[in-house]
């Protein structure tokens, strides 16, 4: 997924508000909160580089509720912030967090991304299958 190594240290922090999730068509519950609270203890455990938009265009434009408004208006820091990745356990990359910061850097004509990617083992530990009436706890 990763064509170039970058140093973690150069970009600003991840962040997401308290408890934040994303769920992937009502198949599985994402933790995105939990995986950046596990990026900010150990970041050197976890895969950090640049990640071709080409490979998550499918994901970014078919995204049907996103905030084109928003996503132009980011700050530079916001829209430099890196990317989440998720590798399920089919070895599909399924972007987690950064849907807008993704969607204007491909407007902008932008190759690439930073982005935190999880291996299957960690995006494990922060995912769930979904459930009905599922809620943040």
């Amino acid at each position: 997924m990763t064509n170039t190594q970058l140093k973690w240290q150069d970009f600003p922090e991840i962040n997401c508000p308290p408890k934040q999730i994303f769920n992937h068509e009502n198949k599985t519950i994402f933790h995105v909160w939990k995986a950046i609270e596990l990026i900010r203890e150990r970041p050197d455990d976890f895969q950090f580089g640049a990640v071709q938009l080409q490979n998550l265009r499918a994901q970014i434009e078919g995204r049907g509720n996103l905030d084109l408004e928003y996503a132009s208006s980011l700050e530079q820091e916001d829209a430099t912030r890196p990317l989440l990745i998720a590798t399920e356990s089919d070895g599909q990359h399924r972007l987690i967090d950064g849907y807008h910061r993704a969607l204007r850097c491909h407007w902008q004509g932008c190759i690439g991304a930073s982005a935190w990617i999880l291996n299957q083992q960690q995006t494990a530990s922060i995912s769930e299958p979904y459930r009905e009436g599922f809620e943040r706890i």
